[in-house]
């Protein structure tokens, strides 16, 4: 290079730089090698930290699923586990900041996610803090001696730091694929860990010993104990994944993949019944439906003879499960939730109207602390959980969030040229159907380890949409529609 600069100025300095002669020399100039080399050089590391980058996403994406679903635990004992999530989550940001340092248009232009994500992740963080600094509240039947809530970095290790992790989870593979590249194995991680959990909540039910009839009643939750969850949690994160499944279906070509989906989809169906929650019926039910809607008549055929024979073998069951509680008052379908838990929270929910009184905030409401209402960590309301927790401000942007996501699945699902991507994104759309009627009596709209699955997919369709964008403006094409430019 410095050969090279120096005939330019010796060139410059002895002829017109419009004369021939100029022109002659200049071409005559030929680029250091050792330049050349390094440039080479330079590129290659670049592309070389991107294929690490996405391995490193991949990694983290695992690792987030495997300590998530807590289903592991039947196998091996894994407390440490957590600190394999933070660190490779950890690195995977500190790559990507890398990347946006040694060369800024590598990194997709620095998208993370969107402006969207980051400020949910905002609210969630602010609620968080917010609610870290009323723990000490906490009565002590809510805090066992063995995560004794009340402590400040207690409370937000067990009820915050899962939901950041899987909003930045989300954030680095939309960084993925706003470059145009893939996670690799992500679909295959999904559907790994639905097996396993499909596996260990058929085969709880078969070794418990029980009667069909046995599990459905109100004390069902026995079996599963040594999964970690309860049947409620364990069934809302069953039903995403079922959403999901169809979705993945839907979208793929591959005859042999058909097949194994529709055996996944059997499972997770089958798992998700056995958990015997009322509150994952419903979204089980309207999600099947809409997808055979969808669906041609063949699709209709096989869903229609899969029914028959649930309705055969958990004839009994069901019925049980669902009429518990229909001889006496609402309040006791709804297994004394209106009159001990929603109606007492009610005036804690208008005295804190605004912006909420923090995550987790029924553990410290006056409802709580007077033992008005059940000794719960969860309102069974979601809606009223995020009403309590961020208030009427942090719920209409939580809303309206949900709503911008249910706007890119929906679009991706039609515009997307690859028929995979089409289909996770209808998945997406059954995925977010589901969290919606599963928080009517369960689980959370902030994130949780339920939500796990859901959220490495709106990491991809938020990656997605950036990308298509970029690549239309970059060949003259308008825009993605349906979604504002800035994301």
């Amino acid at each position: 290079m410095p050969n090279q600069l120096h005939l330019n100025h010796e060139v410059r300095g002895n002829v017109s730089q419009s004369s021939p002669e100029f022109l002659r020399k200049c071409q005559s100039v030929k680029p250091d090698p050792r330049s050349v080399r390094s440039c080479n050089g330079i590129l290659s590391d670049l592309r070389s930290m991107s294929q690490d980058f996405r391995i490193a996403v991949a990694v983290a994406a695992w690792a987030t699923l495997i300590w998530m679903s807590r289903i592991f635990v039947l196998l091996f004992d894994f407390s440490k586990f957590s600190y394999v999530v933070y660190a490779s989550i950890g690195i995977c940001l500190a790559m990507h900041l890398l990347r946006r340092v040694i060369k800024p248009s590598y990194a997709g232009s620095g998208f993370l996610g969107g402006n969207w994500i980051w400020l949910f992740m905002g609210i969630f963080v602010i609620a968080g803090i917010h609610g870290a600094m009323s723990s000490a509240e906490i009565p002590p039947w809510l805090a066992p001696p063995e995560a004794d809530y009340r402590q400040s970095w207690v409370y937000f290790r067990t009820f915050i730091l899962p939901g950041i992790l899987l909003l930045l989870l989300s954030s680095l593979i939309a960084a993925v694929y706003a470059e145009g590249y893939t996670v690799p194995s992500v679909n295959t991680a999904i559907v790994a860990l639905l097996l396993c959990i499909d596996l260990a909540v058929i085969g709880m039910a078969v070794v418990s010993g029980q009667s069909l009839s046995g599990l459905a009643l109100a004390d069902r939750n026995e079996h599963l104990t040594a999964s970690g969850f309860h049947s409620n949690t364990l069934a809302a994160m069953l039903t995403t994944g079922y959403a999901l499944l169809l979705g993945m279906w839907q979208g793929t070509e591959i005859r042999k993949a058909h097949s194994m989906l529709w055996v996944m989809i059997a499972l997770t169906f089958l798992a998700t019944i056995l958990t015997f929650s009322r509150g994952a019926l419903l979204p089980l039910v309207i999600c099947t439906g809409i997808f055979a809607l969808r669906g041609s008549i063949k699709i209709k055929i096989i869903q229609g003879i899969v029914l028959l024979v649930v309705l055969f073998v958990f004839q009994d069951a069901l019925i049980q499960r669902l009429s518990y509680g229909t001889g006496a008052v609402g309040n006791d379908i709804s297994a004394g939730r209106i009159e001990r838990i929603w109606l007492p929270l009610l005036p804690d929910m208008f005295n804190h109207i605004v912006l909420g009184n923090g995550i987790q905030s029924i553990m410290w409401s006056e409802a709580q602390q007077y033992m008005k209402i059940f000794p719960v960590g969860q309102a069974h309301n979601a809606y009223l959980d995020l009403m309590l927790d961020v208030g009427i401000i942090g719920t209409l942007f939580v809303l309206a969030f949900y709503v911008y996501l249910w706007r890119g699945f929906k679009l991706l699902s039609k515009i997307d040229p690859e028929p995979k991507y089409r289909g996770l994104c209808y998945g997406g759309q059954l995925a977010l159907i589901s969290m919606a009627l599963t928080g009517l009596t369960n689980e959370r709209l902030t994130p949780t380890s339920s939500q796990a699955l859901f959220w490495i997919v709106a990491g991809v369709m938020l990656g997605r949409i950036h990308w298509l964008k970029k690549r239309n403006a970059k060949s003259g094409h308008a825009a993605v529609s349906g979604m504002r430019s800035r994301t």
